[in-house]
């Protein structure tokens, strides 16, 4: 058995053989001889300790000979590369040993706050501005997650503190010879240009946290404002089922001011090149409660809307909706009724007695009654009330305030002010459509003629509709959609008020390649008159 005694190491206890501890004790002498720099060898120490803890061999371990042997030959002997000529035999060592397997430290020497970033840049042998570019991204698209993540990381990550940490963060084998060259370098290196990076960083981070706090802000201001204000908005906070609908806004509105919060927090740190215990301990608290609030404001929301829906699904009534008994004698039709939606489906014989009205009723209230007449060839359909208001923020508008006539094909359809119209059939010869101001109507048949009267602010799709030749008469801020057309006529009111929107006509394509425009015949082509603009979408796809 062999005689051992006690051994501090970078201020580690082992244990060691005899003839180990005189071995280890003449190579770090060798060393103190070659080099009088204390750093160096204080770094050579903890390698030491590292390449014993490898070996098996913790705190309090025996050190043997073979575990002093293996120190050598991977630290190389101070002989070979303290000398004071030019050769450098370590160099060819290290590219016989080849890149080490990397470890993942804080750069600390590279870095704008922690580290973290520049480290991993090191781990992956990239430059740290791409991996900060990402993080910006990423910090952006998680709404601040990440830089939660970032705090975590920087706990969590050790920093490259020594010679022998930074050698193997790079992917350095660690010798003397490594450690050495690393302290020279880092002795003659131009500390002052990495300051000035440094703080150039800092302030364009300053910047743009200030301009998302400043974007953050005007959102969340803009929030309380729309909701204060709308119509829309209002008739669904202030009903009986929307209590969790207004939490979540809260919520929302919570989570808003604490981004803005932590934004600006952000940009003070940046600014004044300080990350304080207390700042980042805040920064913690704010991340924590607004993703808190955030989370909960988007579940609230969810159960919220889902009540709702339920509530108004619960309280929508159908019913059968009776026509006159000579329907079939209709040529035209009129609906008039705002915020109601109308279909007008072409059907023969008994089909007629699928006609519905839809309508949502609050509880405690009477349906709408819908009158349908019929003279001279002229179905006009109106509702005794329109849509409430709790429905006119879209939610069931046009899904649950519906009449839906069955009837013959028609020569005429107009929709009254703010009425939408939808007129569904198979394919006729001629129709004409009048859209009133603000009026909506969507064309679903197929027409060889088809003729559009729209007023201000209108709006008729016949986009999905096989249409040969269309005729088009546009009042001011009135649009109108055509897929592939044959003929285009279109007329506009030759003037029109000024600070007015444009009346628009947008065609796919004109295969005629002529169009007339204000009784002149001319090149189907793209064009910006004073009160229409007309847009040939297959011209400017050529272009």
């Amino acid at each position: 058995m062999k005689e051992i005694t006690r051994i501090h190491i970078a201020k580690i206890s082992y244990d060691a053989e005899i003839d180990a501890k005189k071995q280890l004790d003449a190579y770090l002498k060798t060393l103190e001889a070659y080099s009088n720099d204390t750093e160096i060898i204080g770094d050579v120490e903890i390698r030491i300790t590292e390449i014993l803890a490898e070996r098996g061999v913790a705190k309090n371990g025996v050190i043997t000979e073979a575990d002093v042997a293996a120190l050598k030959e991977q630290l190389g002997e101070p002989r070979e590369f303290m000398a004071d000529d030019d050769e450098t035999p370590a160099q060819e060592d290290m590219e016989k040993i080849g890149e080490q397997s990397r470890k993942l430290y804080r750069d600390t020497d590279h870095a704008v706050l922690g580290g973290v970033l520049a480290g991993i840049a090191a781990f992956f042998k990239i430059s740290p501005m791409w991996v900060r570019i990402v993080f910006i991204l990423l910090a952006l698209a998680s709404f601040g997650t990440m830089l939660l993540v970032y705090i975590v990381l920087w706990i969590a990550i050790p920093s490259a503190t020594s010679a022998a940490d930074k050698l193997q963060m790079a992917g350095r084998p660690v010798t003397v010879s490594s450690i050495r060259e690393l302290n020279e370098n880092e002795t003659t290196k131009p500390h002052g240009d990495r300051t000035a990076s440094r703080r150039v960083i800092l302030t364009l981070l300053g910047v743009f946290f200030v301009i998302a706090a400043s974007l953050s802000a005007l959102a969340t201001i803009a929030a309380i404002l729309g909701v204060t204000f709308s119509s829309d908005a209002r008739s669904v906070f202030y009903t009986g089922e929307s209590d969790f609908l207004l939490a979540a806004f809260i919520l929302a509105v919570a989570s808003g001011v604490l981004f803005t919060a932590l934004m600006i927090l952000s940009a003070y740190a940046s600014f004044t090149q300080k990350l304080t215990k207390r700042v980042v301990i805040s920064s913690c608290i704010i991340i924590v409660l607004g993703l808190a609030s955030f989370t909960a404001a988007v579940v609230t929301a969810k159960y919220g809307s889902d009540l709702y829906r339920e509530t108004v699904t619960k309280n929508t009534q159908e019913a059968a909706l009776s026509l006159p008994q000579n329907i079939q004698s209709a040529k035209a039709l009129v609906a008039d009724t705002p915020g109601m939606k109308f279909e007008y489906v072409v059907a023969t014989g008994a089909e007629t007695s699928k006609s519905v009205v839809r309508a949502y009723v609050p509880e405690g209230e009477k349906a709408p009654e819908v009158n349908v007449t019929l003279q001279d060839g002229i179905l006009e359909v109106k509702a005794s009330k329109t849509a409430e208001p709790s429905c006119g923020h879209g939610w069931c508008l046009g899904e649950t305030q519906l009449v839906r006539i069955y009837g013959p094909e028609l020569q005429e359809i107009t929709a009254k002010t703010d009425t939408s119209l939808e007129y569904q059939g198979d394919k006729q010869d001629a129709l004409k459509i009048t859209a009133a101001e603000d009026a909506d109507i969507n064309l679903a048949t197929n027409v060889l003629v088809l003729t559009v009267e729209s007023g201000e602010k209108s709006m008729v799709a016949a986009d999905a509709a096989i249409v040969r030749k269309a005729v088009i008469s546009v009042h001011p801020s009135a649009q109108m959609l055509l897929g592939t057309v044959e003929s285009l006529t279109v007329d506009d009111q030759k003037s029109c008020p000024a600070h007015t929107r444009e009346a628009r006509v947008s065609v796919a394509n004109v295969t005629s390649g002529r169009m007339t425009f204000n009784g002149k015949n001319q090149i189907a082509t793209t064009l910006d008159s004073q009160c229409t603009e007309i847009t040939i979408e297959s011209e400017d796809n050529n272009r």
